[in-house]
């Protein structure tokens, strides 16, 4: 896991303040930093290093001609394997890397990417061809941003490209404000920069090396469920490629660890893991305000049945006010999830004793595990009813001890934005108060299926392409974030290929709380005997409330309400003021929303986006 950093433009800027914005990512990278310059162009990579710790996997890699530049972030984890496909035999170390660097030397380019099963954000700089290669893994794991045309620049963070002395369009994206505002996230390929794109999930993107213009872009992998998906998944062979995944990503030169929770997919993955891993170590953290979100003790429990060693992280109140400040730091982008100071936590306790972390994501999107799920398919045919009709049902099945329709499915006729108003942290009015009108961006219709469809697309189609290329993507960049902030590679065994292609073809049934997640939970109580029984899933969290309104309110206050507000030309900041104190004063409850528009600002305070 690393952070790199190219400009391609027509005009030399200084090495100097080049080297100090690749700095920004150096948390990303401790172990070595190299610079690689050609005419005009600047290559620069901040290591950590996980596989091969020699000198033989140091970036920018470059051919002994200086036509062919690789940078590469991340890890594939059956480079092995490649190499015997296709008779690499100049490699001097172990790494991936060199793997890489030699396969895209025999290879094309565009046939190699494919085949690799990992996460990473690779480019390849071919001077022979005057093109510049961005592609990305199937999942997102690993970020990638570009500002195309003179000059092209690209790299792991945000924050870099816009810190760079060179003429990258710096003006902000109102669309793209309102999907941050409403989700929490930006959407690929967009961010909230008009100037600054992302490289899509699964996706290669061909640069021009003269003009810096986009080619070609082809999307390799798409992820959507199978024609012909069913109920069942082959359970056999889901245990068969969780265990493969894990081998796999075991694979390192430097300790490993693990995140515990208390509830399905972090132990599974353990379970496995221990097997292969005797002396692996747990990270749970434990909540001291809130004993309701406290899921310590059930994950403390589930480890002593796999005999896992585990850690419980504590903190106390002047450890979260001073770990808001620092995780905010090490925020390149907003990003409106709440949990990256228990992640922050967790990551910077794990590093003393480990650089990699394995961690559970991925398996409440690839097998339908939240319970807005169970909300959506269990009263998703109202979608085809009238709403007076809707309200009947819902009432009268409520007086008969069943549970209330939501909102969305009672007052909305498109399931699509229904869907993506499960998600929204704040009222649609208000959203229209703190931009005049909200408008969401085409990359965020388009992930949710609104005004692409003809209205009839069915239910999963929609779940599965929002949670994948939507709330996914959110939950990866908040662990890339803050797990590198602590110079920490966290793996995701969920997301390898085989388990990805093989969750396409499931698509349950899901009519109550048990038939959510329901391939991983039959493995869990095979790793579990009887773990099912104080199983409470809650995560890895803080009691936003209390904290909001306690510890938190003088600086939410200050920030928010008492600084210039970065986006001022786009957000009313008199309605930012109101809508703040509004909370404070009990007028609205919305404290996700309110978490947005701090960590917001938080972010461009940090980045000196804004005064």
């Amino acid at each position: 896991m690393c952070g790199f950093l190219g400009y391609i433009g027509p005009e030399n800027i200084d090495e100097t303040a080049f080297r100090e914005t690749l700095q920004l990512s150096r948390h990303r990278g401790p172990d070595s930093c190299g610079v690689h310059r050609r005419d005009t162009h600047l290559f620069g990579f901040n290591r950590l290093s996980i596989q091969d710790l020699s000198e033989t996997g140091n970036q920018p890699m470059v051919s002994r001609d200086g036509q062919q530049v690789l940078l590469f972030n991340g890890e594939v984890y059956n480079h092995s394997r490649l190499r015997q496909k296709f008779a690499v035999s100049h490699c001097k170390g172990h790494g991936d890397t060199e793997t890489l660097f030699h396969l895209f030397h025999q290879q094309d380019f565009t046939s190699i990417i494919p085949e690799l099963d990992g996460m990473f954000a690779i480019c390849w700089v071919d001077y022979s061809r005057g093109q510049a290669w961005l592609a990305r893994d199937m999942a997102g794991i690993k970020p990638l941003y570009y500002h195309p045309g003179r000059p092209l620049v690209f790299g792991s963070q945000l924050n870099q490209l816009l810190h760079l002395p060179a003429g990258v369009n710096r003006g902000l994206s109102p669309r793209n404000i309102t999907d941050y505002l409403a989700l929490g996230y930006m959407l690929a390929p967009d961010t909230i920069f008009e100037g600054i794109r992302q490289v899509m999930p699964g996706e290669m993107v061909c640069l021009d090396i003269a003009t810096g213009l986009v080619i070609q872009q082809k999307r390799y992998y798409i992820y959507q469920r199978d024609a012909g998906a069913g109920p069942d998944c082959e359970h056999a062979l889901l245990k068969a490629h969780i265990n493969a995944s894990i081998i796999d990503q075991l694979v390192a030169d430097v300790p490993v660890a693990a995140f515990m929770s208390g509830g399905v997919d972090s132990p599974v993955i353990n379970a496995f893991a221990k097997h292969h891993k005797p002396d692996l170590r747990g990270y749970t953290f434990r909540n001291r305000y809130d004993v309701s979100l406290d899921e310590s003790s059930v994950a403390n429990a589930l480890s002593r049945i796999i005999q896992l060693d585990y850690l419980n992280i504590d903190y106390t109140e002047s450890d979260i006010r001073q770990a808001v400040d620092d995780h905010f730091r090490y925020m390149s982008e907003p990003c409106g999830d709440f949990s990256t100071i228990p992640t922050f936590f967790i990551c910077r306790a794990a590093r003393q004793g480990a650089t990699v972390m394995l961690s559970g994501d991925g398996g409440d999107e690839l097998f339908f595990g939240y319970n807005r799920h169970l909300a959506f398919f269990r009263d998703g045919w109202m979608f085809h009813a009238p709403r007076v009709l809707r309200k009947g049902f819902s009432a009268a099945r409520k007086a008969l001890g069943g549970p209330r329709a939501s909102n969305t499915i009672l007052y909305l006729s498109n399931p699509a934005e229904a869907y993506r108003e499960t998600q929204m942290s704040i009222h649609p009015a208000a959203l229209d108060r703190l931009l005049g009108r909200h408008d969401f961006s085409a990359a965020c219709n388009e992930v949710f299926g609104i005004g692409n469809t003809s209205g009839d697309e069915n239910l999963s189609s929609i779940v599965t392409r929002a949670d994948y290329y939507g709330y996914l993507q959110m939950v990866l960049r908040k662990v890339d974030m803050m797990s590198m902030a602590s110079s920490v590679e966290v793996r995701v065994p969920y997301l390898s290929r085989d388990i990805i292609d093989l969750s396409k073809t499931y698509l349950p049934t899901i009519q109550k709380e048990t038939d959510l997640k329901r391939p991983l939970k039959q493995i869990f109580r095979s790793c579990y005997p009887g773990g099912e029984s104080f199983r409470r899933k809650i995560g890895f969290t803080l009691p936003m409330r209390h904290l909001l309104r306690g510890l938190l309110k003088e600086d939410v206050v200050t920030t928010t309400c008492q600084m210039p507000f970065f986006g001022a030309t786009f957000i009313d900041a008199q309605e930012v003021t109101a809508f703040v104190k509004g909370y404070f004063s009990h007028q609205h409850h919305s404290h996700q929303a309110v978490w947005h528009l701090y960590a917001w600002q938080k972010c461009a305070l940090a980045n000196q986006w804004v005064s």
